[in-house]
């Protein structure tokens, strides 16, 4: 009698952990999703900052700046990809003090490309393409006989 009444007691108890299961994981699934967006929303609120500081920036800090992001890339190809680096270099790039703000803008920009360049999520391409376009213009901007 015991036996009978049990069974159907662990039947349920299997029906819900397996439901509490998949909620756990849809749940997972919507915060990483909606974790992915936010970062998404704040790397292209700072590019659109860093471009605007970009543009007001005069030559010999174009150049400095070129040649810093240059050695940057370079580095962080061999560092973290993560978006703790990333703020960091943003902080600095929002300085007083205009030669660390030039460094930080370039620390943000190697930072940010490596952070979104193998992503599989679209946002993450399109910023991207947007920061290797940002990359481009500040190359363009600096005259050739400035870089030499």
């Amino acid at each position: 009698m015991r036996v009978a009444i049990v069974a159907p007691l662990v039947a349920h108890n299997r029906r819900q952990t397996q439901g509490s299961t998949i909620m756990k994981e849809t749940a997972q699934r919507i915060f990483a999703r909606m974790s992915l967006v936010a970062r998404y929303l704040v790397l292209r609120r700072q590019l659109a900052e860093v471009v605007r500081v970009i543009e007001t920036l005069n030559t010999p800090d174009r150049r400095l700046l070129h040649a810093h992001a240059c050695r940057e890339l370079d580095i962080s190809a061999r560092e973290s990809r993560d978006a703790g680096t990333t703020n960091a270099a943003f902080a600095r790039a929002r300085s007083d003090n205009s030669r660390l703000r030039v460094l930080g803008i370039g620390q943000w920009l190697a930072s940010a490309m490596r952070e979104t360049e193998e992503s599989a999520h679209g946002e993450f391409q399109d910023l991207h393409r947007q920061l290797m376009r940002a990359f481009r213009l500040l190359r363009e901007s600096v005259p050739a006989s400035a870089m030499a």
